[in-house]
């Protein structure tokens, strides 16, 4: 019904669900609470609301050992050092997530008859995302090649170019997302800038790209940055940033977005990847 895995910080899964060793329950994954911070005034009645935040999530994994005590309990250890970083992994019928923390504790009971193990992990970020990314791709030309293909006398249309290119980005997390923006140029680019025409927010580049040229803007929070691939070179290029940028978020739901260039709209072709985020398993 739920399966649950882990990969510790050296790279190696264990999954619970398809080993006989063990059974566990995970509580913690629901919603993570929230800090509200309010003040008061003397003369006015109930308070102000100042701001608010999502707290830091902990898990905790109860393992009971149903076999091989000694063995299954030193694997735990393994794979739940403490201090160390970690990945879960929890799947169900409706979502296939993951998460990253650090081991806090690992507590075990060795004179029990059926021997069980306390796990606690802090997760610094307590959203879970989905293993599997969106990809999403907007140009402004259409390929229309396709096999089987024959040329008539009179010939075919190899692609067709818009005036204008608009993509929509679905986001169906519980959550507002960061990404990663990839501009890629198939021949000269001047001076790009990407837009949401529902908020009218925009981030844009001072620059001029070259064919094989490609920029990723990563708007996540944290990470934000912008990077330039050149001849397989990778350079820091966040000084190209037009003005005061607006670093481009996904709201749940539709996000609409398009782009404008100051010479070769035709050849940019733009990708939005990234991983929605839930609140709960």
């Amino acid at each position: 019904m739920l399966e649950i895995g882990v990969k510790n910080h050296k790279g190696e899964f264990l999954a619970f669900s398809r080993d006989p060793r063990y059974e566990v329950i995970a509580s913690g994954i629901s919603p993570a609470g929230a800090t509200v911070c309010m003040s008061k005034t003397a003369m006015n009645d109930g308070a102000k609301y100042n701001s608010s935040r999502v707290d830091e999530r902990n898990i905790v994994l109860t393992v009971y050992i149903m076999r091989d005590a000694e063995e299954a309990r030193a694997n735990l250890y393994r794979y739940f050092p403490p201090k160390r970083k970690c990945a879960l992994y929890f799947k169900n019928g409706a979502r296939d997530v993951c998460i990253d923390g650090y081991v806090e504790t690992l507590e075990c009971d060795l004179y029990e008859m059926g021997q069980q193990a306390q796990i606690s992990i802090l997760c610094p970020d307590p959203y879970f995302q989905s293993v599997s990314g969106v990809s999403v791709e907007v140009g402004k030309l259409l390929p229309l090649f396709e096999f089987p293909f024959a040329i008539e006398k009179e010939g075919v249309e190899l692609s067709q170019l818009y005036s204008d290119a608009v993509g929509a980005v679905l986001n169906e997390g519980d959550a507002e997302s960061g990404m990663a923006m990839e501009l890629f140029a198939s021949g000269k680019v001047v001076n790009p800038r990407i837009y949401n025409t529902q908020t009218r927010q925009n981030i844009g580049l001072a620059m001029e790209m070259l064919q094989g040229d490609v920029v990723t803007i990563n708007t996540h929070v944290g990470e934000k940055s912008v990077t330039l691939l050149r001849g397989g070179v990778k350079s820091n290029i966040i000084n190209r940033l037009m003005g005061r940028p607006d670093w481009l978020r996904l709201e749940t739901g539709n996000n609409t977005f398009t782009y404008k260039c100051q010479a070769g709209d035709e050849n940019l072709h733009v990708t939005f990847r990234f991983r929605p985020r839930y609140m709960g398993v």
